[in-house]
């Protein structure tokens, strides 16, 4: 894209460059005229594929948008994840912290449980003969409850083994709740870590994302600044149009004298010479005379035809100079609300015309199927019904009957500033818009309307 705009902004300003010349190259106004519009079509044609190129990035732009918003809303989403495991992390560290306490105690309740077996089993191997059961059941009040005399031992034996037992089973039961404690805990700490992994991707996918929209907003921008320098440039044609047609005006106008001048000059020349006749030979020749007054008269009714001529034909120069420079969309002087229209012809037109939209649009191309300009398209439609049109939109803009806009029917033909389209009614017209849209319907009032033409 960034070497599409350097392109464009090289083109731009070797046009500019053009335009600040002096127009000396051709000799004839016309030839600089027409030159000036073919410029100016192609730099319409030129910032129409720039406008697309902008709401191409304009949509870019608002999908980054888009894409940046959901990528912000997973990583609000991890974080919160995240936040929640170190809350579990910490809670089962605490839990098993207590596990291990509660497996520390249960340890020391079996070991004392098993140290007491041990001395009674001591004592009454040693003491068996002098009392010895009858001192246990006094000092331990427990096995008061399971033995009622010293022969008993079966009893104490299976008192000791259940005792041993619970406390076995106990520290067992503490010590798997500890390993299931560790291992929740390991299994918290690997989704933490995945998490956290995740956090880190999408803070990466965030941070490209957001490059991408701003070099998107500097293209955008730059983009934007180019639109401008095109449009500038348009205007800048179109006064170096209306300059020349006004040196055009200026130069007929002063031919325009130069003719009435003559024909004055020659006027006087002759009655001088008769003057001068007369006075030699003091006879009047009345036949010499009227054959000098009327040679004198005749060649001063050429002269005067020749000034009426030039002089309408400078009117309509300049007031076709006058539109070019407002921008108005009334046609030229040859405008006539009463010229003839073939209806059915103008419908016979549009259909087929209508037929090749869709098509594609190619510079300088003629081709209804394989692709034309704007002006290609129209004067292939017109062949197809055996009327000729020149090649250019702005050679178009003299041919068939100029009428107002307001007359405009279906089949006539609309020329604007470097484009041209055909009529279809309803405010429309069909036509080869640019690159993007190809052969399409657009507006007929899409740009300033500079004439439209009656053909049919």
């Amino acid at each position: 894209m960034k070497q599409r705009l350097l392109k464009t902004t090289a083109v731009s300003l070797s046009a500019m460059m053009l335009l600040a010349q002096p127009f000396n190259v051709f000799a004839d106004e016309d030839d600089d005229i027409a030159y000036i519009q073919s410029q100016q079509e192609e730099t319409n044609s030129d910032l129409a594929d720039l406008e697309a190129q902008i709401s191409d990035l304009e949509a870019q732009k608002q999908a980054l948008t888009d894409q940046i918003d959901d990528y912000n809303a997973q990583l609000v989403t991890t974080i919160a994840s995240i936040n929640s495991l170190d809350d579990q992390i910490s809670d089962t560290e605490d839990k098993i912290a207590q596990t291990q306490q509660d497996l520390k105690d249960a340890r020391q309740e079996q070991k004392n449980q098993e140290e007491g077996i041990s001395k009674r089993i001591k004592y009454l191997y040693e003491e068996g003969d002098n009392g010895g059961w009858v001192n246990l059941l006094l000092t331990d009040e427990k096995l008061g409850l399971v033995m009622n005399n010293e022969s008993d031992v079966a009893s104490l034996y299976n008192y000791d083994r259940d005792a041993l037992d619970s406390y076995t089973e106990i520290t067992n039961k503490v010590s798997e709740l500890e390993q299931q404690q560790l291992d929740q805990k390991s299994s918290l700490e690997v989704m933490k870590k995945e998490q956290e992994e995740g956090k880190a991707h999408l803070e990466d996918l965030l941070s490209q994302a957001q490059t991408q929209s701003d070099n998107t907003d500097q293209q955008i921008s730059d983009a934007n600044s180019m639109a401008e320098q095109y449009q500038a440039l348009i205007e800048e044609q179109n006064e170096k149009i209306a300059e020349l047609e006004q040196q055009k005006a200026e130069r007929e106008a002063a031919e325009q004298a130069a003719a009435a001048a003559a024909a004055a000059a020659a006027q006087q020349a002759a009655e001088t010479k008769q003057a001068q006749t007369v006075q030699t030979t003091g006879v009047t020749d009345s036949a010499a005379t009227a054959a000098t007054d009327n040679s004198a008269s005749q060649y001063a009714g050429t002269s005067q035809s020749t000034q009426t001529a030039s002089a309408s034909q400078n009117t309509s120069s300049a007031s076709q100079s006058t539109a070019s420079n407002t921008g108005s969309s009334t046609a030229s002087s040859d405008t006539a609300s009463s010229a003839s229209y073939d209806s059915s012809l103008g419908s016979q037109i549009v259909a087929y015309a209508e037929q090749f939209i869709g098509n594609p649009y190619v510079w300088g191309g003629t081709s209804l199927t394989n692709g034309c300009d704007c002006s290609g398209f129209t004067q292939a439609v017109f062949a197809h019904f055996g009327i000729s049109l020149p090649r250019t939109s702005y050679a178009m803009a003299s041919s068939g009957v100029g009428i107002s806009y307001s007359e405009a029917q279906p089949g006539d033909i609309i020329v604007y500033s470097g484009h041209v389209g055909i009529y279809i009614g309803g405010g429309q017209i069909v036509n080869a818009a640019n690159e993007q849209l190809g052969i399409c319907i657009s507006s007929a009032t899409h740009q300033t309307i500079q004439t439209v033409r009656r053909l049919i």
